[in-house]
């Protein structure tokens, strides 16, 4: 069973070096959404009961 993400943190998911991991460097989401917006797609979280659901919609 995940934890669900605090609803807090999930605005600042895609911040650049937002990080709740010591060993993290906040730039993992960050890169990911600026390549789908770079290739016309979006990326979003949604929070769940359970972790979190990342949806990739990509326009055609």
């Amino acid at each position: 069973m995940t934890a669900p993400i605090a609803p807090d943190l999930v605005a600042r998911l895609f911040e650049p070096f937002f990080t709740t991991d010591s060993r993290g460097t906040g730039l993992g989401l960050h890169i990911a959404r600026e390549l789908a917006e770079a290739n016309q797609a979006q990326l979003s979280c949604l929070a769940r009961d359970e972790g979190a659901l990342f949806r990739l919609t990509c326009d055609t």
